[in-house]
């Protein structure tokens, strides 16, 4: 029996399971994420977007409609009449939208055929649905209950007034939809059934930035992607705390599309899209989707999905010299190196797509005993580590630098600089409670002055934190794990210095 993992044919037995088809292809899947089971096609109905209005004796207008809460309100439009006409709008009614909830404006200027609840007298009961007939500036209140005429747009300039609604119905089309599911391990499979297993993603070099930022997230989270969301246009995923993101290319959000919110509300959101959507100025064009979209249409809020990109990513800090040598004839660019020592540090450019478009990457290397290596409390203070994290330039890179403000090792800590302004805003917590030990590392929050520096503790205290404030204005967000003694060596001469720390975890 033929099946097919991934788009590849594999030959498994009768009765085979989705696990004897994985083993047989040779893909392993982790127990929790997601696998989509493809069987084919079939052609079915749907209601669409928009509705049919029918006035007797007259024919029908079909209206697109933004949301049910407009539909809900045209529902009521059967056995109401035209109420009046002018030049440059139509009414019918009158509706009950007092059990809708809507917002309302006056004064809006709106294009020819647009159809809008509004409110003449300012009572819920007594509205009316408006058809404007060219462009016009609306005195009443209007609400944001809104569609627009698609088509009949001739029968609205022939209403004259008193013409009764017959009928209103929803459109509905005949569409090939896929027969979809979620598949478990012990799933049983049939002749020419599909199974895909990962989303394969093919980033656009005109994003370079927003890229970066779903590497980033995929890095960190071991390839996959968590559904946040989910509607009928699009599926987004989370992802992780990022840098302010520029508008890069804007483009058609075209079913497969993958765009990166560069602002607003859900800035730094990835949405796949499920269906068509017409470009907006906040939305980067990141990728598209070359395999595995059928993932995105089964997965559902809190699922984990397994998500490759074309290309991979090209991160070199963090890594040995000799790994980066690897890397870069692996993916065939130059290495220009800077500095002594064994491990990389810094990188530029920093994006994998422009890396791979300048065919060259400058790297920073320092001996490996001069980087110090801290585990962070992120599940205790994930404010603080984010801070961190942005501070260090570390969102992204499991290395990143700090300057030192002042070294005092008979005060028993040292303290790096900060951002006033984003410390302004650290909240307290996993503040001390009895004593602060040697390595313990720390940030001061909004309680006391000098909100937002970051220090270390060289020895223990039962009074003071590792940026020397009393306990409740410190936050711990980690400790040092190796290289405290070489914390111990600085003094004030040191003032201005650059500290590299390194994050590790279990995964590095």
């Amino acid at each position: 029996m033929r099946v097919f993992v991934d788009g590849e044919p594999v030959e498994v037995p009768e009765g085979a399971t989705v696990r004897d088809a994985l083993k047989e292809a040779g893909v392993e899947v982790p127990d929790d994420v997601v696998i989509a089971l493809f069987k084919g096609e079939e052609e079915t109905e749907r209601e669409t977007d928009r509705i049919r209005v029918t006035i007797r004796e007259i024919g029908t207008i079909t209206l697109a409609v933004e949301d049910d809460r407009f539909r809900t309100a045209c529902e009521q439009l059967p056995g109401t009449r035209v109420t009046w006409t002018t030049r440059d709008e139509v009414a019918l009614g009158p509706i009950d939208v007092s059990d809708i909830d809507y917002r309302t404006r006056r004064g809006l200027e709106l294009p020819p055929y647009t159809a809008i609840v509004v409110l003449p007298t300012n009572d819920p009961t007594e509205a009316y649905l408006l058809l404007t007939r060219r462009r016009m500036a609306v005195e009443y209140v209007c609400t944001d209950l809104r569609g627009r005429v698609t088509a009949g747009r001739e029968l609205v300039d022939r209403l004259q007034g008193g013409e009764e609604v017959e009928d209103l119905e929803p459109v509905v089309e005949r569409v090939t939809r896929q027969v979809l599911s979620k598949a478990t391990p012990d799933t049983r499979l049939e002749e020419d059934d599909h199974l895909f297993t990962r989303v394969v993603v093919e980033l656009s070099e005109r994003s370079p930035d927003s890229a970066e930022l779903l590497l980033a997230t995929l890095d960190a989270n071991d390839g996959r992607l968590e559904v946040q969301m989910k509607t009928d246009t699009f599926t987004a995923v989370k992802t992780r705390p990022f840098y302010e993101l520029s508008r890069e290319e804007i483009g058609p959000r075209d079913r497969g599309v993958v765009t990166v919110r560069h602002e607003g509300r859900n800035e730094g959101t990835v949405y796949f899209y499920r269906r068509d959507r017409v470009p907006v100025d906040s939305h980067n064009v990141v990728g598209r989707v070359k395999r595995g979209l059928e993932l995105i249409d089964v997965a559902t809020e809190g699922d984990q999905i397994l998500v490759e990109t074309i290309p991979e990513r090209v991160n070199l800090v963090g890594l040995t010299l000799e790994e980066a040598r690897e890397l870069a004839e692996e993916h065939g660019f130059e290495l220009e190196i800077e500095g002594e020592g064994d491990v990389v540090v810094e990188q530029e450019p920093r994006e994998t797509l422009r890396v791979l478009k300048e065919g060259r990457a400058k790297v920073r290397v320092v001996p490996s005993e001069e980087v110090i290596d801290v585990e962070l409390y992120e599940d205790r203070a994930p404010k603080s580590v984010e801070y961190f994290r942005r501070v260090a330039g570390m969102l992204d890179r499991p290395v990143g630098k700090l300057k030192v403000h002042f070294a005092y090792a008979d005060l028993g800590m040292v303290v790096f600089e900060g951002d006033e302004k984003e410390g302004k805003g650290l909240p307290p917590e996993n503040t001390p409670e009895e004593v602060v030990k040697p390595g313990d590392l720390g940030v001061t929050n909004q309680v006391k002055p000098h909100a937002g520096l970051i220090g270390v503790r060289l020895e223990e205290s039962r009074e003071y934190g590792p940026t020397g404030e009393t306990f409740e204005g410190t936050n711990l967000i980690g400790r040092v794990v190796r290289g405290l003694e070489r914390l111990a060596e600085l003094d004030q001469s040191d003032m201005g210095k650059t500290v590299y720390v390194r994050e590790v975890t279990d995964r590095r």
